[in-house]
Order: C-alpha cells, then sequence, then structure tokens
C-alpha cells in the first residue's frame, strides 16, 4: 500500500507535489470555503467569534461559513490564501515539509538543500514559498532507494 505519492510534474520544470498534481493544487483556490478562510488563513476562533458579527466583518451569515468563496472575496483575500497554499496546506508545501522532516540530506535553517538531483527551496523572493525539485530519473532513483531504506511506502511519478 502506497503511503503518499510524489508527482513530478515536468510541464512546471520537475516542482514535486505531494499527492496531488500541480494541476489540482491550482483548483484548490477555487475549494476554499469561508469556514477554512477564517478559521485556518485569518486565524478567526469560530468557536468563541460572535457568529453575529459575520455579517459586520465579512458579510456573510453563519449559515454560509461551508460556501466556497465568490470571486471578489478569493480577489480580496487573493495575497492570504496564496500564502497559506503556498507555505501550509498546498501539495507543494507539503512535499517540502516531508522530505525536509526526513533529513535526507544537509540543510539550512529554512530547509534550503539537496543532494543526488532532489532540492528543497525555500524562497522570499517575490513572496514566501516552499518547493521541492526532482531533477531526472537517477534523481527519482535515488529518491525512492531513500524510501525503501527508512520503511515508507512513496510512489514517484514524472506527469
Amino acid at each position: 500500500m502506497t503511503d503518499h505519492i510524489l508527482y513530478i510534474n515536468i510541464d512546471f520544470d520537475s516542482e514535486v507535489t505531494l499527492d496531488l498534481m500541480m494541476s489540482e493544487r491550482i483548483d484548490m483556490f477555487s475549494q476554499i470555503t469561508w469556514r477554512r478562510l477564517l478559521s485556518e488563513i485569518l486565524y478567526e476562533d469560530l468557536e468563541t467569534e460572535d457568529l453575529e458579527t459575520l455579517l459586520e466583518d465579512y458579510g456573510i451569515e453563519a449559515h454560509q461559513l461551508d460556501t466556497p468563496l465568490d470571486g471578489n472575496s478569493q480577489e480580496k483575500y487573493y495575497e492570504k490564501i496564496t500564502f497559506f497554499l503556498d507555505n501550509a496546506a498546498g501539495p507543494d508545501a507539503k512535499a517540502f515539509d516531508f522530505l525536509r522532516e526526513l533529513n535526507l540530506f544537509p540543510m539550512d535553517i529554512d530547509g534550503n538543500g539537496g543532494a543526488e538531483g532532489v532540492s528543497l527551496v525555500q524562497t522570499t523572493a517575490n513572496g514566501p514559498k516552499k518547493y521541492v525539485y526532482i531533477e531526472g530519473e537517477s534523481a527519482a532513483a535515488w529518491l525512492t532507494s531513500e524510501f525503501i531504506a527508512r520503511g515508507l511506502a512513496v510512489e514517484l511519478k514524472f506527469v
């Protein structure tokens, strides 16, 4: 049984995503609900938040919390949503965090490092983002052997 799938997205400079292809990552933006925006992205405590103030503060009512954001709201919170996906919830950020935790090679304090054609890059240029790159079949083979040595069932797919 496979624990995870690492997709090596060839059309995106061999950027790696965990359990979702890059094309599916792009679709994540439209799946953000008000509840997720408020609790995970804007850090509102919905348990103690006076739900009566939702209309005043955000233009929604309590029964709309599980509705996806409309286009205007996506645009209004675009930067915060993008930051969240790039650094926490997106499959590219998850791939970075997953490989970083394995300590496969030396890394700096931010997790930047690489070996054998596998590299982790966390950048702040043009906004922070986490990336993983696998440079080809030999890098994928090396990484697969490292997973096997650690008892992990991780499949690598070039897409």
